[in-house]
């Protein structure tokens, strides 16, 4: 069953019996009764309540309100559709209740089918009339909110209707824009171009719909402002009406020149900048060069021309291409050059060597490096590459000199290690050799002397030197390779060093609480040399009395020699000198020493650097020398002390 058939009708008739049987009608129809008045009043009541589809209503009911009064009040106040339902059917009745407008008029007695019709067609009525009053607000809303200024206006250019922002646009009262003439607002242009329009549309039947126009407004203070218009015809009663949307189009217009002037002003900067930039381009001392997309030269600076005559000699600029350049052809060059013509970023080449014979300026061989930059314009398209040359003819040298100084140092490393190793081969020769030598003969003298008692002084006499010869032959083995080192470590060796020194009559304080572990067996052999060649100078050259050497670590090992000796003064390569004598002052003080290049420095130098380590030296005249040695550290296995 339909929508209609489900309506929900309420009746008000006074009379009971004719009401339950209209009820009756209606329920068989399929219509839903929601309830039976007898009375205006309690019709108006019960609507404050709940809303029905459609009222059958008498028109005459007891009371003060008869039907047609509250039909007129039931359409203000609550717009539903109603019918009347009476047994009169006089004149002055019915043209009483025609200004109630009732959706439908039927006359005591009815048939069933005469009751159906006459209510279809009444919610029929009802439910178009809602959408013409629901289209109605649609269309207000939003003709009263538009942003836009929209006028509608007859074909004899009279305003007909107007909204909000029309009002504020113009600065007239909506009451003095209705009926007002629309060439008081747009010029006469317009009106000309709406005549035209008119008349094409009236004598061929094309349409005046366009795009938007730009013409003059004018306001009611009589200010001309520019407007950008649309508009579109319709057509009420066989007449055309013209519906007008209107956009104020002042601040597009004055961002339009500003624009204008600012790509004017732009466009100005561009070429300052342009000029500015080739001048620095071609003042540059880097040799430029700009190329395009092809890769044919644009141009080049001043710099770029010097170089052209060592590189280019044969070729001329005109007829240079970049995918032809004999340079970047021999060098394999050109296939990662290509790369930033079709994806940009930059590229830079290695060193690549010139040899240049009496050429002016350049008359020896020139080393450079050329780097490739792309530039994109605004539509992010490479346009331009630019290459920079790089004189890099010094830093080439320093490298090769940096090089040959690696060399000679990793030589020099491998001359101390062939040393230490040649010191041990002797070392243990003397010891297994000499050594095995002079013990025998002692025991063979030993058994001579036994046996045979008339030379006993001759041979105690050869025992002494024997003794003495073995003496020797351990001080000698020890020079040469510190045994302590292998079997004990670092601390043992460095303490067998110190009671040498203190033979000679110098106070030695050993602190080595941090030498319990062991090292690395190289980084323990160079300090043992460092320590051993600084022990040498002192002992030689210092004059001390006392010296301290001390061990700690923090990150990395430290070694510390301070002496109480007679100082120097310090000197900015002391790695390549040392004292050799004293100068003497009027009253006999020693003040400093002379400076005389030695090995010793040297070699603590390399092999601090040998276990890259750091060694520096300070001293005063008067004030002795403190010898500092850092070491990263390195573990080896533990030791005794």
């Amino acid at each position: 069953m339909g929508k209609m058939n489900r309506a929900k009708v309420l009746i008000i008739e006074d009379e009971r019996i004719v009401a339950l049987d209209l009820k009756n009608k209606l329920v068989k129809l399929g219509y839903e009764v929601i309830n039976l008045l007898s009375s205006g009043e309690k019709a108006l009541e019960y609507l404050e309540t709940e809303i029905p589809d459609l009222i059958l209503m008498d028109i005459m009911l007891n009371g003060e309100l008869d039907g047609i009064l509250t039909a007129s009040i039931i359409k203000e106040k609550f717009h539903v559709p109603f019918i009347f339902i009476s047994a009169l059917s006089d004149e002055g009745t019915i043209h009483r209740a025609k200004f109630t407008e009732p959706y439908g008029y039927i006359v005591k007695p009815f048939s069933e089918r005469e009751l159906k019709t006459t209510i279809q067609i009444a919610l029929h009525k009802s439910e178009i009339e809602k959408k013409l009053v629901e289209s109605e607000l649609k269309y207000r809303a939003l003709f009263y909110s538009a942003t836009d200024a929209v006028i509608t206006h007859d074909e004899d250019g009279i305003i007909t209707s107007v909204n909000l922002s029309a009002v504020k646009l113009f600065g007239y009262k909506e009451e003095d824009l209705v009926k007002m003439e629309i060439k008081k607002l747009l010029p006469d242009i317009f009106i000309n171009h709406l005549k035209k329009g008119v008349d094409r549309f009236v004598n061929k039947g094309v349409s005046i719909i366009g795009n938007a126009i730009e013409l003059k407004g004018k306001k009611s203070n009589g200010d001309i402002f520019p407007i950008e218009l649309s508009y579109s015809q319709w057509e009420l009663n066989k007449k055309f009406q013209y519906t007008l949307i209107i956009r104020d189009v002042s601040k597009r217009k004055q961002q339009e020149k500003q624009l204008k002037d600012s790509k004017l002003l732009l466009e100005q900067m561009v070429d300052e900048r342009t000029e500015e930039l080739k001048a620095l381009i071609e003042q540059s001392t880097f040799p430029i060069c700009v190329y395009d997309k092809d890769g044919s030269i644009v141009d080049i600076n001043n710099a770029f021309r010097n170089v052209w005559r060592i590189i280019y000699p044969e070729v001329s600029i005109e007829n240079y291409i970049l995918k032809k350049d004999k340079v970047f052809s021999y060098y394999n060059l050109y296939g990662d050059i290509k790369k930033i013509f079709k994806k940009g970023g930059k590229y830079s080449s290695k060193p690549i060597y010139f040899d240049v014979e009496e050429n002016g300026k350049f008359n020896e061989g020139i080393v450079f490096r050329f780097h490739f930059y792309s530039v994109k314009n605004k539509h992010n398209k490479i346009f331009r590459i630019v290459c920079i040359l790089e004189n890099v003819t010094t830093e080439f040298k320093a490298e090769e000199i940096k090089s040959e100084l690696e060399l000679k140092q990793k030589h020099a490393i491998l001359f101390l290690e062939r040393i230490e190793e040649e010191r041990k081969r002797i070392s243990r020769e003397l010891h297994d050799e000499i050594g095995a030598i002079l013990y025998t003969a002692k025991c063979n003298l030993d058994i001579f002397e036994q046996q045979n008692n008339k030379k006993i002084r001759e041979i105690s006499n050869t025992k002494y030197l024997i003794d003495k010869a073995g003496v020797e032959l351990k001080g000698i083995i020890h020079q040469l390779h510190p045994v302590a080192i292998d079997n004990y470590g670092l601390k043992a060796a460095i303490k067998k060093l110190s009671d040498e020194i203190r033979s000679c009559g110098i106070q030695v304080n050993f602190d080595s609480d941090f030498l319990a572990k062991r090292y690395d067996k190289n980084i323990e052999l160079n300090i043992y040399r460092i320590v051993q060649e600084a022990f040498t100078n002192i002992k030689k050259h210092s004059r001390a009395s006392e010296v301290t050497i001390s061990f700690y670590e923090n990150e990395n090992l430290f070694v510390i020699i301070k002496d109480n000796g007679i100082g120097f003064n310090e000197f900015e390569n002391y790695s390549d000198e040392t004292l050799s004598s004293e100068k003497v002052n009027e009253k006999g003080m020693i003040v400093c020493a002379e400076k005389k290049e030695t090995f010793g420095l040297i070699n603590m130098q390399e092999r601090a650097k040998n276990i890259n380590g750091s060694l520096s030296i300070e001293s005063e005249p008067g004030k002795g020398t403190v010898i500092i040695l850092e070491v990263p550290v390195e573990y080896g296995e533990s030791g005794n002390e």
